[in-house]
């Protein structure tokens, strides 16, 4: 994904930190909204290049989120309940 961007031209780079412990350099970088929004949709894989297109992927996200905690709440109580599961009874 990350060859598809253009030459980022205008960047402020600042190092925040160094870490000699670990080997680990903090880089902060600036760059134009229009490349956030590019790189977003690289990462995601839909259009992102616009607030608009954000709001409403995120809005669906949420609503997905939403149905999947319900899920989720099922299945953890099924598992804690053995629903489903025949144990086998002595005597």
């Amino acid at each position: 994904m990350a060859s598809q961007w253009r030459a980022i031209i205008s960047v402020k780079c600042k190092v925040d930190g160094i870490n000699m412990a670990n080997g680990c350099v903090t880089v902060s970088m600036e760059v134009d909204d229009s490349y956030y929004y590019e790189m977003l949709s690289d990462l995601i894989g839909e259009n992102m290049l616009a607030n608009i297109n954000c709001y409403r992927y995120f809005s669906r996200w949420l609503k997905m989120r939403t149905e999947y905690v319900k899920v989720l709440h099922a299945v953890d109580s099924v598992r804690g309940k053995g629903y489903g599961v025949k144990q086998r009874r002595r005597g």
